[in-house]
């Protein structure tokens, strides 16, 4: 039975007892409901329709048409049937059953389908609530002429019909392969599917206002001098920082803005444009910044090392702060969880008295070997909410986080999708497969897309490198149309992209797993595609 079920929004009574009665009945037949169409060919501006077409691989095909209630034609052969509002006229049944019979024969054959065209084609009226009236016209005949006793031996009732369009003429059989392209053309499924850019649009706008609900927290505190802010990836930790420099710039503090990620400070800063009395920095872009405007000689970036990062660039905070002394009314810092306990305390050196703190950090994320300050924890305020993610991200990224669950109130959104490949070189064959699909099919720009790896030294991806159309780069500022953008894991702390796809994590050592997958995972609003490597 084709639909499966009775369209809810059909109003016939009568129409419904004899889709309920085709739907029970047993035999090779194949009955379709409600078939509607346009003319083609020298029929184009014609409209058609029929309530049952009965199609038998052997028999043929037979189009019904259904009339409820007690319908009849009067002496001079005009219809009429009774209802609520009393007697009203009605077309002839048979004559709208026959019509309908040859125009969808036309329209068959007009498609193409000309060996279903060719087969036996006959009609019937069929009245599931009365006893059919003895003479309905010269236009009709007993075995065409289905009624109430119809419906309790449907099969003895479609078979007296076709045998009367049959008679003693030889007829070609319709066949199975012929039944199945008449179904397939007269009862497409169309499903629309709205593009994933759309569906990203829309989900977007849910995340953005759930996020934008997280900014009460920032007015609870508004009078503390000393702020802690835990949350999980998604949780719009950023977003707060962001809001709270501009409440900061807005009283006319000096307010600073620290982070680790050199992408993330540019595109903090980004956001920030325009505000005199906010610095926005990575902590060793704070240091080369001082270092400058106190004249502080600092060795060439080529010359850096471990020792360099980890302990001459926070004594260069300190000798600023104690000569020219204290720059900062407000100090802002995100993701702290990536600063050393030691840089913290230099970057307090830069604030004046009762100058505001708000520190925002993920104890998840904690994927650098630093000794993060141990008490920020204790001291916090929690965002128990994810907010900028898919539920379906979430529950994936979950299993590597430690502490407290945390809920996501964002959309469902998709499973994570999981590709296998066997080697680099089917990796990228994959890649650019999956890049194709998103931004040819599915409308997802370039630009929105991201591909993750745990390290560059180790990481097949190389600049320039070509997938097809598609040039990799790792580089921010890059051809949105033809180039997408490759970034570690590390690199890409912070941030965040549409789509991503995680590469190569066979090769995150097994002490850092947790913690990378969780950070990489969590970059993702609203689609994320593993590339599995296949273990033998």
């Amino acid at each position: 039975m084709i639909p499966e079920s009775f369209p809810a929004g059909a109003e016939s009574a009568g129409e419904r007892r004899v889709y309920e009665v085709l739907e029970g009945a047993d035999g090779p037949f194949t009955a379709l409901y409600d078939i509607a169409w346009l003319g083609r060919g020298e029929h184009e501006g014609t409209q058609g329709q029929c309530d049952f077409l009965v199609l038998h691989p052997s028999r043929g095909a037979l189009v019904i048409e259904v009339k409820g209630g007690t319908p009849s034609p009067d002496d001079s052969g005009h219809w009429q049937s009774s209802g609520t509002r009393g007697d009203f006229s009605i077309e002839d049944p048979f004559v709208q059953a026959n019509r309908s019979k040859f125009a969808l024969r036309d329209y068959l054959r007009a498609c193409g389908q000309n060996s279903a065209a060719s087969a036996l084609w006959g009609h019937a009226v069929w009245f599931p609530d009365a006893k059919a009236p003895a003479d309905c016209g010269p236009d009709t005949h007993p075995d065409i002429t289905l009624d109430f006793d119809a419906n309790k031996a449907p099969v003895e009732a479609l078979d007296r019909a076709f045998n009367y369009w049959a008679g003693n003429r030889q007829q070609l059989a319709m066949g199975k392969e012929a039944l199945g392209r008449v179904v397939s053309a007269l009862a497409r499924h169309v499903e629309l599917k709205a593009q994933l850019a759309v569906t990203f649009q829309q989900e977007e706008t849910e995340m953005r206002l759930l996020t934008e609900e997280q900014y009460h927290i920032l007015s609870m505190v508004d009078r503390q001098r000393r702020v802690v802010i835990s949350g999980p990836a998604g949780s719009g930790k950023t977003m707060l920082a962001i809001e709270q420099c501009r409440r900061f710039a807005a009283a006319g503090l000096e307010t600073l803005y620290v982070c680790y990620n050199r992408r993330l400070a540019d595109w903090v800063a980004g956001q920030l444009a325009g505000l005199a009395n906010v610095t926005a920095d990575t902590f060793h872009g704070l240091v080369d910044r001082l270092a400058v405007s106190a004249g502080i000689a600092l060795p060439p970036r080529s010359a850096r090392d471990s020792d360099f990062f980890d302990k001459r660039a926070p004594d260069v905070l300190f000798e600023v702060a104690g000569g020219s002394g204290p720059l900062f009314d407000a100090m802002v810092i995100d993701e702290a969880q990536d600063l050393h306990d030691w840089w913290l305390t230099a970057i307090e050196a830069l604030l004046r008295d009762q100058a505001r703190q708000v520190i925002f950090f993920d104890a998840n994320q904690q994927i650098f070997s630093r000794q993060a300050r141990a008490s920020l924890l204790d001291e916090s305020l929690r965002l128990p909410r994810n907010c900028r993610t898919t539920k379906a991200i979430h529950r994936e990224l979950q299993q590597y986080a430690s502490g407290d669950t945390t809920d996501c109130t964002g959309p469902e959104g998709r499973a994570v999708k999981r590709v296998f490949v066997s080697s680099d070189r089917n990796e990228a064959r994959e890649v650019q497969r999956e890049l194709f699909q998103l931004t040819n099919t599915e409308g997802v720009a370039l630009c929105r897309i991201v591909i993750l790896t745990p390290r560059r030294e180790t990481s097949a991806w190389r600049e320039g490198q070509k997938l097809g159309n598609f040039t990799l780069t790792w580089q921010d500022k890059r051809d949105a149309n033809s180039q997408v953008l490759c970034a570690t894991i590390q690199g890409f702390k912070g941030m965040e992209s549409d789509v991503v796809f995680l590469t190569e994590m066979s090769k995150v050592h097994a002490s850092q797993a947790s913690q990378m997958w969780y950070t990489a995972l969590s970059r993702a609003r609203h689609q994320v595609v593993i590339f599995q490597r296949e273990t033998h």
